[in-house]
Protein backbone atom coordinates (compact mmCIF):
# COMPACT_ATOMS: atom_id res chain seq x y z
CA UNK A 1 0.00 0.00 0.00
CA UNK A 2 1.55 3.36 -1.18
CA UNK A 3 0.25 6.57 0.55
CA UNK A 4 0.86 10.19 -1.49
CA UNK A 5 -0.17 13.47 -0.03
CA UNK A 6 -0.64 16.02 -2.29
CA UNK A 7 0.39 18.44 0.16
CA UNK A 8 3.59 17.26 0.65
CA UNK A 9 4.79 17.15 -3.00
CA UNK A 10 7.79 18.65 -3.58
CA UNK A 11 7.62 20.42 -7.16
CA UNK A 12 10.60 22.10 -7.47
CA UNK A 13 13.14 19.74 -5.55
CA UNK A 14 16.73 21.92 -5.25
CA UNK A 15 19.27 21.51 -7.58
CA UNK A 16 21.85 18.97 -7.56
CA UNK A 17 25.53 19.58 -6.35
CA UNK A 18 27.61 19.62 -9.40
CA UNK A 19 31.23 17.95 -9.87
CA UNK A 20 34.13 18.31 -12.23
CA UNK A 21 35.30 14.58 -12.78
CA UNK A 22 37.98 14.97 -15.01
CA UNK A 23 39.66 17.19 -17.55
CA UNK A 24 41.30 15.44 -20.92
CA UNK A 25 44.24 17.46 -22.68
CA UNK A 26 45.22 16.27 -25.61
CA UNK A 27 45.22 12.84 -24.81
CA UNK A 28 46.02 13.31 -21.23
CA UNK A 29 43.66 12.55 -18.93
CA UNK A 30 43.47 14.03 -15.09
CA UNK A 31 40.95 13.30 -12.55
CA UNK A 32 39.45 15.34 -9.81
CA UNK A 33 41.29 18.66 -11.07
CA UNK A 34 40.97 22.11 -9.81
CA UNK A 35 43.39 24.07 -11.04
CA UNK A 36 45.99 22.76 -14.18
CA UNK A 37 49.13 24.33 -16.22
CA UNK A 38 48.70 23.02 -19.72
CA UNK A 39 51.69 22.60 -21.46
CA UNK A 40 52.35 25.44 -24.81
CA UNK A 41 50.84 23.99 -27.74
CA UNK A 42 47.29 22.11 -25.91
CA UNK A 43 44.69 23.51 -27.88
CA UNK A 44 41.85 20.62 -26.99
CA UNK A 45 40.17 20.55 -23.61
CA UNK A 46 37.74 17.92 -22.48
CA UNK A 47 35.87 18.50 -19.22
CA UNK A 48 33.73 15.60 -17.73
CA UNK A 49 31.33 16.64 -15.21
CA UNK A 50 28.67 15.56 -13.35
CA UNK A 51 25.25 16.39 -11.41
CA UNK A 52 24.85 14.01 -8.24
CA UNK A 53 21.05 12.80 -8.21
CA UNK A 54 20.59 9.37 -7.27
CA UNK A 55 16.60 9.58 -8.38
CA UNK A 56 16.41 10.52 -11.46
CA UNK A 57 19.67 11.27 -13.00
CA UNK A 58 18.58 11.93 -16.63
CA UNK A 59 16.68 14.61 -15.48
CA UNK A 60 19.63 16.73 -14.70
CA UNK A 61 20.21 19.67 -16.81
CA UNK A 62 23.43 21.57 -17.15
CA UNK A 63 24.79 25.04 -18.48
CA UNK A 64 28.62 25.79 -18.63
CA UNK A 65 30.48 28.46 -19.45
CA UNK A 66 34.33 29.10 -20.34
CA UNK A 67 35.19 32.91 -19.39
CA UNK A 68 36.68 34.08 -22.41
CA UNK A 69 35.22 31.83 -24.74
CA UNK A 70 32.04 31.61 -23.96
CA UNK A 71 29.78 35.32 -23.88
CA UNK A 72 26.67 33.76 -21.72
CA UNK A 73 26.16 30.07 -20.38
CA UNK A 74 25.75 27.14 -23.09
CA UNK A 75 22.34 25.35 -22.66
CA UNK A 76 23.83 21.48 -22.73
CA UNK A 77 21.09 20.07 -21.44
CA UNK A 78 21.54 16.56 -20.17
CA UNK A 79 24.69 16.24 -22.08
CA UNK A 80 28.05 15.87 -19.56
CA UNK A 81 30.90 16.65 -21.59
CA UNK A 82 32.14 20.07 -22.79
CA UNK A 83 34.90 20.34 -25.71
CA UNK A 84 36.69 23.00 -26.38
CA UNK A 85 39.60 23.40 -29.39
CA UNK A 86 41.88 26.29 -30.96
CA UNK A 87 42.33 27.99 -27.46
CA UNK A 88 44.98 30.37 -27.74
CA UNK A 89 47.42 30.75 -25.06
CA UNK A 90 46.16 32.67 -21.60
CA UNK A 91 44.31 31.37 -18.08
CA UNK A 92 40.56 30.39 -18.79
CA UNK A 93 37.98 29.68 -16.15
CA UNK A 94 35.51 26.77 -16.53
CA UNK A 95 32.07 26.66 -14.58
CA UNK A 96 28.77 24.80 -14.35
CA UNK A 97 26.09 24.34 -12.80
CA UNK A 98 22.75 22.42 -12.98
CA UNK A 99 18.92 22.00 -12.34
CA UNK A 100 16.63 19.48 -12.38
CA UNK A 101 14.08 19.91 -15.34
CA UNK A 102 12.79 23.13 -14.93
CA UNK A 103 13.73 23.92 -11.45
CA UNK A 104 15.98 26.25 -9.77
CA UNK A 105 19.54 26.22 -11.08
CA UNK A 106 22.30 25.89 -8.21
CA UNK A 107 23.70 29.02 -6.86
CA UNK A 108 27.67 28.23 -6.74
CA UNK A 109 29.18 26.53 -10.41
CA UNK A 110 31.42 23.89 -10.00
CA UNK A 111 34.87 25.49 -11.18
CA UNK A 112 37.65 24.40 -12.67
CA UNK A 113 40.91 26.93 -13.77
CA UNK A 114 43.38 26.27 -16.09
CA UNK A 115 46.09 28.14 -18.24
CA UNK A 116 47.79 27.32 -21.30
CA UNK A 117 51.33 28.59 -22.02
CA UNK A 118 52.33 30.60 -25.26
CA UNK A 119 54.73 28.41 -27.56
CA UNK A 120 57.58 30.44 -28.79
CA UNK A 121 55.48 31.81 -32.32
CA UNK A 122 52.98 32.96 -29.55
CA UNK A 123 55.45 34.72 -27.12
CA UNK A 124 55.37 38.36 -26.11
CA UNK A 125 59.36 37.59 -27.03
CA UNK A 126 58.79 36.39 -30.47
CA UNK A 127 56.07 39.61 -31.15
CA UNK A 128 58.40 41.96 -30.62
CA UNK A 129 61.49 40.69 -32.51
CA UNK A 130 58.52 40.28 -35.54
CA UNK A 131 57.90 43.95 -35.00
CA UNK A 132 61.79 45.02 -34.36
CA UNK A 133 62.26 43.24 -38.03
CA UNK A 134 59.14 45.02 -39.69
CA UNK A 135 60.26 48.65 -38.53
CA UNK A 136 64.23 47.86 -39.23
CA UNK A 137 62.86 46.98 -42.94
CA UNK A 138 60.62 49.70 -43.15
CA UNK A 139 63.07 51.79 -42.35
CA UNK A 140 65.66 50.21 -44.81
CA UNK A 141 63.39 50.57 -47.35
CA UNK A 142 62.18 54.48 -46.77
CA UNK A 143 66.03 55.02 -46.69
CA UNK A 144 66.53 53.05 -49.99
CA UNK A 145 63.92 54.97 -51.76
CA UNK A 146 65.01 58.63 -50.48
CA UNK A 147 68.41 58.08 -52.12
CA UNK A 148 66.59 56.80 -55.19
CA UNK A 149 64.72 60.17 -55.40
CA UNK A 150 67.69 62.14 -54.16
CA UNK A 151 69.65 60.45 -56.64
CA UNK A 152 67.14 61.40 -59.66
CA UNK A 153 66.64 64.75 -58.61
CA UNK A 154 70.59 65.77 -58.15
CA UNK A 155 70.96 64.29 -62.04
CA UNK A 156 68.26 66.50 -62.86
CA UNK A 157 69.49 69.30 -61.22
CA UNK A 158 73.25 68.31 -63.07
CA UNK A 159 71.29 68.30 -66.37
CA UNK A 160 69.62 71.91 -66.07
CA UNK A 161 72.86 73.42 -64.81
CA UNK A 162 74.59 71.63 -67.80
CA UNK A 163 72.27 73.28 -70.23
CA UNK A 164 72.09 76.71 -68.64
CA UNK A 165 76.13 76.25 -68.97
CA UNK A 166 75.82 76.05 -72.61
CA UNK A 167 73.37 78.67 -73.42
CA UNK A 168 75.59 80.98 -71.27
CA UNK A 169 78.63 79.87 -73.29
CA UNK A 170 76.74 80.47 -76.73
CA UNK A 171 75.72 83.78 -75.50
CA UNK A 172 79.16 84.65 -75.23
CA UNK A 173 80.54 83.30 -78.27
CA UNK A 174 78.00 85.37 -80.18
CA UNK A 175 79.09 88.60 -79.04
Amino acid sequence: IVWIDPRRLQRNPPPPPVVIRAVTLSGAHREDPKHLSLPSGASKVEIEYSGLDLSIPERVHFRYRLDGIDNTWVDAGSEREAFYTNLAPGAYLFRVIAAHGDGPWSKTAATVSFTIAPTFFQSTLFKMVVSLVFAVLTWLGYKLRVQQVTAKLKSYFEVRQLKSELVHMNRLSVM
